[in-house]
């Protein structure tokens, strides 16, 4: 499958770079015809009597039913299978070091798609100190650089006509690493100038890394992740609870989720992780384009599992030049987000429901329950609906096609009026599009 996805093939080129390092994260992760071609029956059941045992197995089991149900269930359906006396115990995982060798970092990597997109990445290797498993200041920094507005990253590039888009990304690799992301949607004339694109980033990083972080970004990325957490999207499905559990073991459980959600005011994290870490000679700078007139590249490399052409240089000394002085330069027009308004305070009061007792409690068709705005009602066609199956609220939206009025006159509460109903009309026409194309009509 992933010989025909531009980022899975974008993921496999990353790997091919980093394999000197031999990291496991550049090893092959799956599995193919080719790799798979001489085992055979005998090897597995050698492998399974070697190394599958209860006792390494983690078994993450939900239903409706209460736990002792379930845990009867289990011990029912699992518990006869057998120990190994073969088996060699539990695999820890060891810390290797790092991903990225040193003679990667700096450097450019031009990828060939399949389909006709413009995309740049900056990649870092970061501790994971920082990183998901740390003390959240990466997912910090991720929301400080990839923030949308006016003083952002984003909207100097806009303002430039470089790029469409804009975000970041943390993910750990391993259990001592993990990657920080830059990614850009590049229009036609981005790519042109793709290293003005760099050269805008790192003067972003840079500048901010230089300025005191406002105690205010904090509290707001704690409010964010409490409300997340409190009303989160109804999910069923196994990688979510997959993911859960995963959380769970990786911190004491007397924290949880506390340290998966909050992060303390420090202003010299940020300051170390931008000017330390997310630094132009630690980077790796990936631009996955089609070779046209204004972006020469000649793709000479091949990585080995789908085959994705590639070309890798490193920067040379005029453009290592350019891009550690736009990050030593600071940039006026990019600055930390001013506090939002729509952050609540602790104290403020939540909006009034009507009709609070008229409740369907049907399982899978709840009654929505109208909102009303202590202001007017602005917020007549927002609905609260309850929520039986995970004990949380659910907003929803029901909006004719014809607009509210749409000058707003500073008010933010009709503000999100506006763009909650632009939201909805336009996942509206996306469904419609969808089916008509599945019906096939144009």
């Amino acid at each position: 499958m992933g010989a025909m996805q531009d980022r899975r093939r974008l993921w496999f080129v990353q790997q091919d770079i980093m394999r000197s390092s031999n990291h496991p994260f550049s090893h092959f992760t799956c599995g193919n015809l080719t790799t798979l071609a001489s085992l055979d029956q005998n090897s597995i059941r050698t492998w399974f009597n070697t190394e599958y045992d209860p006792r390494g197995m983690h078994l993450v089991v939900f239903g409706q039913e209460a736990i002792h149900v379930l845990e009867q269930r289990v011990r029912n359906r699992f518990g006869k299978i057998r120990f190994s006396t073969r088996w060699p115990g539990p695999v820890r995982a060891e810390t290797w070091g790092k991903i990225v060798p040193s003679n990667v970092t700096g450097s450019w990597v031009f990828v060939e798609p399949i389909k006709d997109i413009r995309t740049l990445d900056i990649l870092w290797e970061i501790p994971a100190r920082f990183a998901a498993r740390g003390n959240r200041v990466a997912n910090v920094a991720a929301s400080v650089l990839g923030r949308m507005g006016e003083g952002s990253i984003l909207s100097k590039l806009k303002a430039e006509g470089l790029v469409t888009q804009f975000s970041t990304e943390v993910e750990n690799e391993a259990a001592d690493a993990a990657f920080f992301n830059v990614h850009a949607e590049l229009t036609t004339k981005g790519l042109a100038k793709y290293h003005r694109v760099v050269e805008i980033i790192f003067q972003g990083i840079g500048t901010l890394g230089r300025l005191k972080l406002p105690a205010h970004t904090v509290k707001e990325h704690n409010t964010m992740a409490l409300l997340d957490y409190q009303w989160q999207a109804r999910r069923t499905d196994y990688r979510y609870y997959a993911e859960a559990v995963y959380n769970l073991r990786q911190e004491d459980l007397a924290s949880y989720p506390k340290k998966t959600l909050f992060w303390d005011y420090s202003p010299l994290d940020i300051s170390d992780i931008f000017t330390n870490h997310l630094t132009p000679t630690k980077s790796v700078v990936l631009v996955n384009a089609k070779a046209s007139d204004t972006f020469n590249i000649t793709f000479n490399r091949s990585e080995p599992i789908v085959g994705a052409k590639y070309a890798f240089a490193t920067f040379s000394t005029a453009e290592s030049n350019d891009f550690t002085s736009a990050y030593q330069t600071d940039a006026t027009d990019i600055k930390f987000a001013d506090q939002s308004p729509y952050i609540p305070d602790p104290d403020v009061t939540v909006r009034d429901l009507v009709d609070l007792n008229k409740l369907n409690r049907s399982r899978w068709e709840p009654k929505p329950m109208q909102l009303s705005a202590k202001d007017g009602d602005a917020l007549s066609h927002i609905f609260l609906a309850h929520d039986d199956e995970f004990g949380v609220p659910k907003f929803q939206l029901r909006q004719s096609f014809f607009s509210p009025a749409l000058s707003y006159g500073g008010n933010p509460l009709k503000q999100c009026i506006i763009g909650m109903w632009v939201g909805q009309i336009h996942e509206t026409l996306q469904q419609l599009k969808y089916s008509a194309g599945v019906a096939g009509y144009g």
